[in-house]
């Protein structure tokens, strides 16, 4: 950090880049029962801004370095109280606002709505600051914060080569080799409607059961794979019923999401960030749901590709190494395309670490960004054993329905296996 600046890096730069695929945010919503302390709240929310000063600042695109220009002086702009009647319901309808201007404005946006025995918080951050894993950091920092317990400190680097320090060398020359471009063919696209004028930012939700989660989870194990091997199954053949055009090859393609901090000893040194690369997935659309299984198993099993998420990334880091900004942008935007069908695992959030004294939590989820209808993204967490699956999108009311069916139908197919 130099003159109140912060080096804007390479998973920034690309995240900006995409700005023709989807609206950048990260979201979150967390219900509690129980009484607000609005003062316990400000503070700790402070605290938030105060330790990681990017999120008070803005994003300077530039031809040749961008940078984040630090705000000096926080107000208190980026944080709304309200009453309502249903606080689920005013969560939703914040994260699904117009997408705020990361030029102009804080990097971080929260609702807190009070209603008589409960209440809500959500966030809004740009997802260029940080990836679902970071987030669930920086909820844990805050909650510890509220709570009067210890907090705990993070490094300043935010660059995606922190998470080849611990390798041994043998591995780490290898992987800064992978220049494999990852980007993804799209001969599928869902079946939305055609771009209009009533098209705006949305979500659809759906969860599982205590009891259904649990039944996925021991089909797993009786199985040897992964939810997320189960997952990307469900929702890749689910898909086909909801395509745009009749099948035209063989294999069906979609993306999984990887948290790179795998690769990592301990990420107290690296700074809030984006670290999550992604692995390419397919199988044969005439497949049955627990053939597809089979065949992402296979293809998921780590021993099978140690290099799980770090293909690319070289080929990404070369880019922004041999142009200046404006043209390395230009060439991710022209070279680089994002799957049609996206899955992430954000996993686990963890009940203690978000909880609140004096309240009890009831709900929580976080999903990525939406999507426009070109592209597609399921988002899952699990609170309490129990699976939350989202799909955020930019679309119409007809979309909605759409939305919703193809949730259903996922859902179905999951409850199919056990």
């Amino acid at each position: 950090m130099k003159n109140n600046r912060i080096k804007a890096v390479m998973f920034d730069k690309m995240q900006y880049s995409f700005s023709k695929y989807y609206d950048r945010m990260i979201h979150c919503y967390i219900i509690y029962e129980g009484k607000v302390d609005k003062e316990k709240l400000k503070n700790s929310f402070s605290f938030l801004l105060d330790e990681y000063p990017i999120l008070h600042s803005h994003y300077k695109n530039r031809m040749i370095r961008s940078y984040w220009k630090i705000q000096k002086d926080i107000d208190e702009d980026y944080l709304t109280f309200l009453k309502t009647d249903d606080c689920y319901k005013e969560a939703l309808s914040f994260l699904t606002e117009k997408p705020f201007n990361i030029k102009k404005e804080y990097q971080i946006k929260i609702q807190v709505a009070e209603e008589k025995e409960r209440f809500s918080i959500a966030l809004i951050i740009n997802h260029m600051v940080l990836d679902g894993g970071d987030l669930k950091f920086l909820l844990s920092q805050f909650t510890s914060f509220y709570n009067s317990q210890e907090t705990v400190k993070r490094g300043k680097s935010r660059s995606h080569m922190n998470i080849y320090k611990d390798m041994d060398e043998g591995f780490k020359k290898k992987a800064l080799s992978l220049y494999k471009n990852m980007t993804s063919d799209k001969p599928y696209q869902l079946n939305l409607t055609k771009k209009s004028k009533e098209d705006r930012q949305q979500v659809s939700l759906i969860s599982l059961e205590k009891d259904e989660s649990m039944r996925i989870i021991s089909y797993c194990k009786k199985n040897k794979c992964t939810v997320t091997d189960v997952f990307l199954a469900c929702y890749g053949f689910s898909s086909l019923k909801f395509l745009k055009t009749e099948k035209k090859k063989r294999r069906f393609s979609l993306q999984s999401m990887v948290d790179l901090r795998r690769y990592v000893n301990s990420s107290s040194e690296i700074g809030i960030s984006n670290q999550t690369g992604v692995m390419n997935i397919s199988f044969d659309v005439d497949s049955s749901l627990e053939e597809i299984i089979r065949q992402i198993k296979v293809q998921t099993k780590i021993e099978k590709d140690n290099y799980v998420g770090l293909y690319s990334l070289p080929l990404l880091a070369l880019d922004y190494k041999l142009f200046i900004d404006c043209i390395a942008n230009l060439l991710i935007k022209i070279f680089f395309n994002l799957a049609s069908f996206t899955l992430s695992n954000i996993g686990i959030l963890d009940k203690e670490k978000l909880s609140l004294d004096g309240c009890l939590l009831k709900d929580a989820h976080i999903y990525g960004a939406s999507r426009k209808k070109n592209k597609s993204v399921l988002s899952i967490t699990s609170l309490d054993d129990c699976f939350t699956f989202s799909f955020p999108f930019i679309g119409n009311s007809e979309d909605k329905k759409i939305i919703d069916n193809f949730l259903e139908e996922i859902k179905k197919n999951l409850l199919s296996l056990v």
